[in-house]
């Protein structure tokens, strides 16, 4: 855990306790905020920086960069400590302090590591989704656009073909066709209906209406 305790978790199988340490290692990489800087004093004790009191709120590729930046940090620190552990002129007291305090950066190293590879993985593996996602959408346009059917008004409809064009006649005085039409023009939201001719019956005045007596 993040202030070095241990926790132990029973599972049923080795898939399940790799799951459950995945699960674990993600959240805590994803919700780990930076420490608190440590207290300063005049004797020789190393004390750890206080833990957060709060989780972090960035998103998985900024949390990275600031891991990555908290980890070249720990690297930078560890050389520095091992640099002054090499002088011979140290007194016990200091040799102590740079002793508690080179264990906590290799402990902090460790785990920094483990939290910029989970969020290098997450992170990665999160490109790759969008990318294969992005390329369904492309297809799925792409597809979409050759299926489409031109509607345009200049082309003749698919109904009827020129060889099986025949003259539609009727008795009623049903005006003849020559060209063959579909079914559905594109040009009218109707039906081709062919008009009847209008019968005009001739009208009686009122004189022949008349019976004569």
């Amino acid at each position: 855990m993040a202030d070095s305790s241990v926790a132990l978790y029973q599972t049923n199988s080795t898939d399940e306790q790799k799951h459950w340490i995945s699960c674990i290692n993600r959240n805590a990489a994803l919700l780990s905020a930076a420490p608190l800087a440590a207290g300063v004093g005049s004797q020789f004790r190393f004390q750890k920086p206080l833990q957060p009191s709060h989780s972090s709120t960035l998103p998985a590729t900024k949390q990275l960069r600031d891991q990555q930046t908290r980890l070249d940090a720990l690297y930078t620190e560890l050389n520095k400590v091992q640099n002054q552990q090499a002088d011979k002129g140290s007194s016990e007291s200091e040799v102590k302090y740079l002793e508690d305090k080179e264990a906590y950066l290799v402990w902090e190293i460790r785990k920094y590591e483990l939290y910029t590879n989970t969020l290098d993985d997450l992170v990665a593996l999160g490109a790759r989704k969008f990318n294969d996602l992005q390329k369904v959408v492309e297809e799925d346009e792409s597809r979409d656009s050759r299926s489409l059917l031109s509607i345009s008004p200049s082309e003749p409809g698919a109904y009827f073909t020129s060889s099986s064009a025949e003259h539609f006649e009727s008795s009623g005085d049903l005006l003849e066709s020559s060209q063959p039409r579909s079914p559905l023009s594109p040009t009218s939201s109707l039906p081709n209906l062919i008009p009847m001719s209008v019968h005009r019956f001739p009208t009686s005045d009122a004189s022949s209406s008349r019976i004569s007596s």
